[in-house]
């Protein structure tokens, strides 16, 4: 179980990293850009993090016939287990975008724009400027907060100069 456990925790960490975690994924030509269309976490975006199931599951399967009698503090223990092991904490909640086609951030300024940011970032880090474009609507007073933006070669347009 505990295999299981570290394992799905690795996978997911690798597979939807940390925002600050960008800048190396960035710099490994083996890993930028990597997500292709083809791919299933092809434009799955983090937006933060919290519980999720345990991708392998733990079912306990007793025979509950009439001739069985199960100990009740065995029985506790193992629906205990059960419970403990049926979701993990503090993994990577992700976006499946791709159904989608666009999404729309809304909130509190800060919270706002530092989700949009992290959005921007992993497109730009993860998916291929051949395979997604990227556009920033933003307000006037917001420009300066969105200038970093053009340098992408994600909102480059190919025939303009």
């Amino acid at each position: 179980m505990r295999d299981q456990i570290a394992g799905q925790r690795a996978e997911q960490a690798w597979r939807h990293p940390r925002v600050e975690q960008l800048l190396d994924v960035a710099r490994d030509d083996g890993r930028r850009w990597e997500r292709r269309p083809s791919h299933p976490d092809f434009l799955a975006l983090r937006v933060g993090t919290g519980e999720v199931p345990l991708a392998s599951g733990l079912t306990l399967e007793a025979d509950t016939g009439p001739l069985n009698d199960f100990d009740p503090v065995c029985l506790q223990a193992a629906q205990e287990l059960q419970e403990r092991y049926a979701a993990l904490r503090d993994q990577p909640i992700v976006l499946p975008l791709a159904p989608r086609g666009n999404v729309s951030v809304i909130g509190h300024p800060q919270a706002r724009r530092a989700l949009a940011t992290h959005l921007a970032l992993q497109v730009a880090t993860l998916h291929s400027p051949h395979d997604v474009a990227l556009a920033v609507v933003r307000s006037d007073d917001a420009a300066s907060a969105w200038d970093w933006t053009k340098w992408l070669p994600h909102v480059q347009d190919p025939t303009r100069t």
